[in-house]
């Protein structure tokens, strides 16, 4: 990436040094939610997220005086950065905990002795010899898979559930929107 001064105008360009950005695709790397290179991108996606700051920066630097509004946005913005590395930590460790638990609480009802699973880890088993293992090897590949199996079920519920806590956050943190002022002290900003 490269700022360049050019009659009077800001030139910015992208020299690419490996395998990367095609030349043709350049430009594009400048214009707002493109991914190069990934067809599936859906661009309704996220939205909400780019409408929330303009306004939450809008009512945050409102009564702020000019002359305080550079220190006030870097204070403002650091807060956020900060927020938003907090509740990324927490919740990641919330999610690992809990599927942890789920993962135990969902093994308990996978037992060798149950019908139900002797007939699964058979038709595993099966289909790993099928494909050319041994049985110690189809066994073990057997038991992975299951594993594997519970795993992403423990890790699902566990997303799932830390999602509803998060929307019932979100959703007791509406009426604070009630409780921001304009500046002079007139109604509130939710109030129209």
């Amino acid at each position: 990436l490269s700022a360049r001064l050019q009659r009077g105008r800001l030139r910015l360009s992208v020299l690419d040094q490996g395998c990367g950005i095609p030349s043709e695709s350049h430009e594009q790397v400048f214009l707002p939610h493109v991914q190069l290179a990934n067809p599936t991108r859906d661009r309704s996606r996220g939205i909400g997220l780019g409408l929330l700051f303009v306004p939450l920066s809008a009512a945050t630097m409102a009564g702020i005086s000019r002359e305080k509004q550079a220190a006030a946005s870097g204070l403002n913005s650091l807060l956020r950065q900060l927020g938003g590395s907090i509740g990324i930590a927490v919740t990641g460790t919330m999610v690992a905990r809990q599927t942890r638990v789920v993962t135990g609480t969902l093994g308990e009802h996978v037992s060798i002795y149950n019908p139900g699973t002797q007939q699964m880890l058979l038709r595993m088993r099966a289909a790993f010899v099928a494909a050319g293992a041994d049985t110690m090897t189809a066994t073990n590949r057997t038991y992975a898979a299951l594993f594997g199996m519970l795993s992403r079920q423990a890790a699902m519920v566990s997303f799932v559930g830390l999602f509803q806590l998060l929307g019932v956050i979100f959703l007791l943190m509406i009426p604070l929107v009630l409780l921001m002022r304009r500046p002079g002290g007139g109604p509130a900003v939710g109030a129209h």
